[in-house]
């Protein structure tokens, strides 16, 4: 998932700011969660906090990207597409400028800093993990046809 115009952003949140912004996303790296087109609300602020599970935002060749924050260390963050079967190189976490807060589509709103969405968020964490080690075993664009989970979904796009 990319967006242009980095510099001025990149910028503003240097200088210990924060800024709420909305953009639409591209591509199909966080599907089934973020589809390709979506808006997207990120919280960019390069002190803030993160949590084993967010969808973190970083720089890359001049662009944004979005994926699923996976591990911390000292150093580096590992992150992951939800949709891709291997986890991205090491990301500096000096590059990390903010997270996803809210996902925007026509018909609900999914909001990922509330109670609800945090057990939905553990789940698809974990789905990518094993996705990872066990790609023919497990699509996670067939993540939403399991009874349970699509359950879940829906209880979580009514808050």
């Amino acid at each position: 998932m990319t967006m242009k115009n980095v510099s001025l952003i990149t910028q503003f949140i240097t200088n210990k700011h924060s800024l709420i912004i909305q953009t639409t996303s591209k591509g199909y790296s966080m599907e089934p969660l973020i589809k390709h087109g979506a808006k997207v609300v990120l919280k960019l602020n390069y002190s803030q906090e993160y949590t084993v599970g967010d969808i973190v935002a970083f720089k890359k060749n001049n662009q944004i990207i979005l994926h699923r924050l996976m591990a911390i260390k000292k150093k580096y963050v590992i992150t992951k597409g939800d949709n891709k079967l291997d986890y991205d190189n090491q990301v500096d976490i000096k590059k990390l400028m903010g997270k996803a807060i809210k996902i925007i589509y026509p018909s609900h709103t999914i909001f990922l800093e509330n109670n609800r969405s945090r057990f939905f968020v553990f789940i698809l964490t974990w789905y990518s993990r094993l996705n990872h080690h066990f790609p023919n075993l497990l699509k996670i664009k067939n993540l939403y046809k399991y009874p349970f989970l699509k359950h879940l979904y829906r209880k979580l796009i009514s808050s």
